[in-house]
């Protein structure tokens, strides 16, 4: 039995890179369109437009905006800046769209000059992530270089992984050939005077100053957090589990694949109301990852819609919960009394029913008291940003998407002994989910 838990400004997987490559999907609801399953909030919701008998959300992981260099360049490089996700720098170089000699497709990038083209690109802090590409010189020039550096720390990413001070090469190659370079890492984890929303910058060399026919060139070159281990779904209208003389309700899954429109099942969700939730096994490869609504069409709530979906690496704490934990359903009402003593009911909003979760944690270690500090407070800044919490993995009726110490926005913590601190209690509200009227 163990905690599960994800939370901060960018927690959200599913967010980033469909602010990088955008979010498809088979059918929106124009007036409940897509964003509004992946905005870090519970209202408004996304809504598919009819209740078609397949519906899907497809997400390209990738960060590195026009990485296969397919499009058009803008203004010199080959996509102008996303804020705060990526932007594209040159430095003491030239970058060109090439159309003469890509790896595949119809361009690569071309980079001439002494110096380098640079892409920065947000991480988090203990995040696994992959890189991937294709790199060549052309002519005499010198090789083909890519570098990558955590600009926090300025510590260096090497071609197995791990970091050092010194600079390193991912890929340096005298060949007029295509050569590929892969890399699967962690992102340094946070110190004491280290945030969780880090750097990448990702340097893209050139050829040297020769003139023509001394340039390098790269290709199809992609970057993506491939260690996502949780989906979870808030605030839905999804039924499932139907007897079989009605129909066979709904299924809900999630598909990954290293190309576009996945079709490995990853994961299969069990439906609960309000939200749902699975763990399962992160797939490197997968860049491409989906959730596919099977028979909506027969869904008795008519259309689906979703109030937010996440895609997560979800982390497991160090520190299990003391004494269990409390559920609070919530359903803010207005309540009068008849002269005769009646009393009388009102819902005040018709958003659903909400839920607050509280439980006791003690970290009996440096480490889990760390853990606790950094992962989950000072990453979600007291709960000013979202958080989602599972208490127990092997529970699945809750998952909680919502803030952390809603009331307080304080977190109070006592030294008791020289291996035991007291957390004050960890408490998180649900967010609103509101109802939508197929």
């Amino acid at each position: 039995m163990s905690i599960r838990f994800g939370g901060g400004q960018y927690f959200n997987i599913a967010k980033r890179a469909a602010a990088i490559n955008g979010l498809t999907v088979t059918d929106e609801d124009s007036k409940f369109p897509k964003a509004g399953a992946i905005d870090n909030a519970g209202n408004p919701p996304f809504r598919f437009n009819t209740a078609g008998a397949s519906n899907r959300l497809d997400f390209d992981l990738n960060h590195l905006l026009n990485g296969g260099f397919e499009t058009a360049f803008v203004g010199g490089v080959p996509a102008a800046a996303v804020s705060p996700y990526l932007s594209w720098v040159t430095t003491g170089a030239t970058a060109t769209r090439n159309t003469s000699t890509p790896k595949t497709g119809v361009a690569c990038m071309q980079v001439s000059g002494t110096g380098y083209i640079y892409a920065d690109i947000l991480v988090l802090a203990g995040e696994f992530w992959h890189g991937e590409g294709w790199g060549r010189k052309q002519g005499a020039g010198t090789n083909a270089l890519i570098r990558a550096q955590n600009l926090h720390t300025g510590s260096w990413l090497k071609s197995d992984g791990t970091w050092q001070s010194a600079a390193q090469a991912l890929l340096d190659t005298s060949s007029t050939s295509y050569v590929s370079w892969t890399v699967a890492t962690t992102i340094e984890s946070p110190t004491t005077s280290m945030p969780r929303k880090m750097t990448l910058r990702v340097y893209y060399y050139g050829g040297g100053s020769g003139g023509a026919g001394t340039e390098t060139l790269y290709d199809e070159t992609f970057w993506w957090p491939y260690g996502v281990n949780q989906v979870s779904i808030h605030g839905h209208n999804i039924v499932s589990n139907l007897p079989s003389d009605v129909n066979q309700g709904v299924t809900v899954e999630l598909l990954g694949a290293g190309t576009a429109t996945p079709t490995n099942v990853r994961a299969s969700l069990t439906q609960r109301r309000p939200s749902f939730y699975k763990n399962f096994t992160a797939t490197e490869a997968d860049r491409f990852l989906g959730v596919k609504i099977t028979n909506s069409s027969l869904n008795p709530s008519g259309a689906v819609f979703i109030g937010e979906l996440l895609l997560i690496q979800a982390v497991t704490l160090l520190r299990s919960q003391n004494y269990g934990y409390r559920i609070t359903a919530i359903d803010p009402q207005l309540i009068e009394a008849t002269d005769a003593g009646e009393q009388r009911r009102y819902l005040e909003c018709e958003e659903g029913g909400r839920r607050r979760l509280k439980m006791t944690v003690g970290y009996r270690a440096a480490a889990q008291y760390a853990e606790a500090r950094d992962v989950m407070m000072q990453a979600t800044r007291n709960g000013a940003y979202k958080s989602v919490l599972v208490p127990d993995d092997t529970d699945p009726e809750v998952c909680i998407f919502g803030n952390l110490q809603p009331m307080s926005a304080e977190w109070e913590h006592s030294r008791e002994g020289l291996n035991l601190w007291e957390g004050s209690e960890i408490v998180i509200d649900e967010a609103p989910m509101f109802t939508v009227v197929p």
